[in-house]
């Protein structure tokens, strides 16, 4: 598979041995997706605003910017990018700020393979979406 097939996937939380964990975890995926790591939103935005990304997985609670704010803004300056919570604690506010801008909430700890199944199933939803909304257009003319 090409790195243009590839799944492109931006995790991003502040708790590095966490990070090396999953990315140890995911190591199987190689060949299917293309990961990128973070340590922080602010991180996270720059490195979105050099390259695209089909999903962004983020914890919640982290430092300056938490995960409901990073979450938001992905939202509103790149909408096409699907949007995980992948937390062990959320406070109820930040919870319910986050939710018109995510697309799926994981728990912590996570197995790897529900973390597997949860994108597998969020992008085949967005992939069924898009291609329903193309054959819409052609149907319309538009």
């Amino acid at each position: 598979m090409s790195s243009a097939d590839k799944l492109r996937i931006l995790f991003v939380d502040d708790e590095v041995i966490l990070s090396q964990s999953l990315s140890r975890s995911i190591r199987p995926m190689r060949d299917k997706w293309d990961c990128e790591f973070a340590s922080s939103g602010k991180e996270a935005l720059n490195i979105l605003s050099e390259k695209s990304f089909d999903l962004v997985v983020s914890d919640m609670r982290m430092p300056e910017m938490d995960g409901a704010e990073l979450l938001t803004k992905i939202k509103h300056t790149y909408p096409e990018t699907m949007r995980f919570v992948l937390s062990g604690q959320a406070e109820e506010g930040v919870f319910l700020r986050s939710l018109g801008s995510m697309h799926q909430f994981l728990a912590k700890p996570c197995e790897f393979s529900v973390l597997e199944k949860a994108i597998n199933r969020g992008l085949s939803l967005r992939d069924y979406l898009r291609n329903n909304i193309e054959i819409k257009k052609k149907s319309f003319g538009n």
